[in-house]
């Protein structure tokens, strides 16, 4: 890994524990794992996650003041939309949907970024860089090695203080749905 990109992957992590600190190891997994291979595991099947999407979209209550987004990949390109704020601007999650199904056409998957940084997450572990054990690490990982490194969901701390609900976009489909959120806005 490229000195830059060993910054930026330090800088996403450590955001993403300001933001979250009751993450674990399990959760910082998920966060490197939808940066590098986007929201394509969700829409295997689509009609299952548009159903998903429905539900919770409906079991929501709108939270106009919480985070809208953040960003899950170090290059900036792949986002986390939060639903509980995004039902505050938009009365259905139609456009969303629209939204999560072209960025799951669009984006390239990249496992081997996944790895390279899960890999590197050690050694920032390693150095006392990060608030986790390197044992927690490597209980994980065995885990996810044995299984082909697959998509996990996060921890149950971290569900129970955040209640987590959100969809993998974009960026540059997040932009195309701010303009019809804007656009709803103004002609509502």
């Amino acid at each position: 890994m490229y000195k830059d990109n060993e910054k930026s992957l330090l800088t996403l992590v450590q955001n993403h524990m300001l933001d979250y600190p009751d993450a674990a190891v399990q959760d910082i997994y998920k966060l490197l794992y939808q940066g590098a291979m986007g929201p394509g595991h969700i829409m295997h099947n689509p009609e299952a996650a548009c159903n998903y999407l429905q539900q919770e979209w409906q079991s929501l209550t709108a939270e106009p003041q919480a985070q809208l987004t953040e960003t899950v990949a170090t290059n900036g390109q792949v986002i986390r939309v939060h639903l509980r704020p995004l039902k505050a601007l938009l009365a259905n999650p139609k456009p969303l949907w629209q939204a999560m199904y072209n960025s799951a056409h669009l984006f390239i998957e990249n496992k081997a970024l996944f790895l390279e940084q899960w890999q590197h997450l050690r050694t920032l572990i390693v150095n006392n860089l990060l608030p986790f054990t390197i044992e927690q690490f490597t209980e994980l990982d065995a885990g996810a090695q044995r299984d082909n490194y697959p998509p996990i969901h996060h921890s149950a701390r971290y569900r129970s203080a955040y209640r987590p609900a959100y969809r993998i976009l974009l960026a540059d489909e997040f932009k195309t749905l701010k303009i019809i959120i804007e656009d709803t806005r103004s002609s509502g």
